[in-house]
């Protein structure tokens, strides 16, 4: 007979998986994969409309050695004074892009959001909260205010936040020493200089409150009074030391002057939504965040602390009313929340509570895969370069290099990447700064307000946000289309004083639309068969394209030119067909078919040695597409 005393416990591999789920090398793993899905969340192009006006201005800092107060990019408003809050940021991402580029500018604000899961993880796990449960909820915080975590003066109010709650999550707890509070008024000094430190006084602020309601004498639950000195009191000296400091900031109690304009309700602050509330539906993880602690604190609420909870509470309040505040209250909500897992994973056995960790984090980190790779293009793509689909970067390198003269319109987003681009030679309409333009953007959409600013040329939205609103502003019988990118066009009013342009520069043929034909040629290659038919038109259409893919990059678009002049290749002058390939092959080397096409212009122009050069780079680029090419090119 059989004993079976010794299979009373688990069936055959299930001890060794659980003891797999509960080994450190599992848990080490789970939360390097966290802190790698938070850096790999963080890198996404360069696309912050405001990032670029931030450069502008601590550009001009740096080159003119003082700070800029007044507004010095526009036409419209120029010499406004205003309280620069982020002007030693500016002045710190301005000599981060400008010594390294996008991609170095991606790497800086990579390695500051790491920063920022490092302390609330810390922060974590000072609470009691197991390594794989802290990573998973500094990655869910993350996450949840990710729209946020952009390269701009905010990312180091972050940094500087999340350290705070490290600090005083650390001192309550007992695991550093209370002169670790002296730290905080510099910490606050410094982040009023780079952001602007709001947040920072209102989270020492109801601590402070917090550990005032919870530190009592004769406390409810009849413990002795503290006889050492109450921390409420170190708290309370360190916030006014730190106000007191804060001081130091050039532009004193104006750094805040947001908030009065807020209240005097500002019409551009009215128009922008990241001060308006957060709705579920475009913030599904930060509510689910704020639903996962309320459920926690309601079950295990004789397990948390009456501090942690406040300060999460208010920061979770403001969230809700105003959107820009997301980030900093799921960071808030870290030490809390750590509180209460801790006190789950204590209800549960350990192995179960393994288990669940693991199973989470392995569920976040394909999400973050997902997003990432497998999406499609999306704000939060991987990628380095300032992103083309919603930055004007064609349009601006056309307007640098274009004989216009006059004024400029534009929307309020694109006026950062004007300015830093195109300053100090073509000043900017507007830019959307609450203080300098205020009811501008209103007034913007009159059709007058072109006649009274005497405006020549408008750089408007192209994919998105170009409303109907541009139809009775700017009619395609007064406007002329000359140029447009992923992102953007330009218009040029008909005016004589631009007749002589738009005769050289007007599109005739080449628009967003012809664009839309040729991306769905496959499907439809008849929409643009009345284009090619015609040499004539054919010929006009691939210079006009030529024209405008000189400054920003499409593939598909400089493949085309290629066809069009190989297509009517004895229509055509090898000089005229050579100034138009070279004009494309400026932004788009990477083509096959316009290196093709150089080298057999290039052949019958006598330019034998680089015709070879240039059938050369095309094989090298695509070497299937030349043998094609060759077969069907007599």
């Amino acid at each position: 007979m059989t004993n079976r005393s010794a299979s009373s416990g688990p069936g055959p591999g299930v001890g060794s998986t659980l003891s797999f789920l509960d080994s450190p090398a599992t848990a080490w793993v789970a939360v390097a994969s966290m802190f790698a899905c938070v850096a790999l969340l963080a890198f996404s192009r360069v696309q912050d409309f405001d990032f670029f006006w931030h450069l502008a201005n601590g550009r001009e800092m740096w080159l003119r050695r003082r700070l800029v107060d007044r507004e010095l990019f526009s036409y419209t408003r120029p010499g406004t004074p205003f309280s620069n809050h982020g002007w030693a940021a500016e002045v710190v991402l301005y000599l981060v892009f400008a010594a390294t580029g996008a991609l170095g500018t991606v790497l800086f604000k990579v390695a500051l959001i790491l920063l920022v899961g490092w302390f609330s993880y810390r922060a974590a796990r000072m609470v009691g909260a197991g390594p794989v449960a802290s990573s998973v909820l500094v990655l869910v915080a993350v996450a949840g205010g990710l729209e946020r975590y952009r390269e701009r003066p905010e990312l180091f109010s972050l940094v500087l936040f999340a350290f705070t709650g490290c600090l005083l999550t650390g001192v309550a707890t007992g695991v550093r020493k209370r002169g670790w509070l002296l730290a905080l008024p510099v910490v606050l000094a410094i982040w009023d200089l780079l952001h602007g430190a709001v947040y920072g006084f209102l989270y020492l602020g109801v601590f402070a409150a917090g550990e005032l309601a919870k530190r009592r004498p004769g406390a409810a639950n009849g413990s002795p009074p503290d006889l050492r000195r109450p921390l409420r009191v170190d708290l309370a000296l360190v916030l006014a030391l730190s106000i007191g400091l804060s001081l130091v900031n050039p532009f004193g109690l104006r750094t805040y002057d947001f908030f009065v304009e807020y209240l005097r309700a500002n019409p551009m602050v009215a128009r922008i939504a990241e001060w308006g509330w957060s709705p579920p539906a475009l913030f599904p993880l930060f509510w689910a965040l704020f639903a996962g602690f309320a459920a926690l604190a309601v079950r295990f609420r004789r397990d948390g602390d009456r501090t942690r909870t406040l300060v999460a509470i208010a920061f979770f309040a403001l969230a809700v009313r105003y959107r820009r505040a997301i980030p900093f209250a799921t960071l808030a909500a870290v030490p809390a929340a750590a509180t209460y897992i801790a006190a789950a994973s204590r209800a549960v056995p350990r192995r179960v509570a393994a288990g669940i960790g693991v199973s989470v984090a392995s569920l976040l980190v394909c999400s973050t895969v997902f997003l990432k790779f497998l999406v499609g293009d999306n704000p939060y793509s991987f990628g380095y370069e300032v992103n083309g689909l919603l930055l004007p970067k064609g349009s601006a390198r056309y307007l640098a290099a274009s004989p216009l003269r006059g004024h400029m319109y534009n929307p309020g987003h694109f006026g950062g990447y004007l300015a830093y681009y195109l300053y100090p030679g073509r000043r900017i309409f507007l830019y959307n700064h609450h203080v300098v333009f205020k009811d501008l953007p209103s007034a913007a959409e009159d059709p007058r307000v072109l006649d009274r600013y005497d405006v020549q040329y408008a750089v408007l939205e192209r994919r998105w946000g170009a409303s109907a609103k541009y139809d009775s502003i700017f009619p395609p019988d007064r406007w002329a289309l000359v140029f447009f990118d992923d992102a953007s066009r330009i218009l040029v009013r008909r005016s004589p004083e631009n007749a002589a342009f738009l005769e050289a520069n007007a599109l005739q043929y080449f628009s967003p639309a012809t664009l839309f034909a040729l991306e769905q040629y496959a499907s439809d290659p008849a929409a643009l068969e009345r284009y090619e038919s015609s040499p004539a038109v054919a010929l006009t259409l691939a210079h006009e394209m030529a024209s405008c893919l000189r400054h920003y990059e499409n593939r598909l678009g400089a493949d085309y030119v290629a066809y069009l002049l190989l297509r009517h290749e004895a229509a055509v002058r090898p000089e005229a067909a050579l100034r138009d390939i070279e004009a494309a092959l400026e932004s788009n080397p990477s083509s096959a078919y316009l290196w093709f096409a150089a080298s057999r212009f290039r052949l019958r122009s006598g330019q034998v040695e680089m015709a070879r050069e240039a059938l050369l780079r095309a094989t090298a680029l695509d070497p299937k597409l030349v043998e094609r090419l060759a077969q069907a090119v007599p």
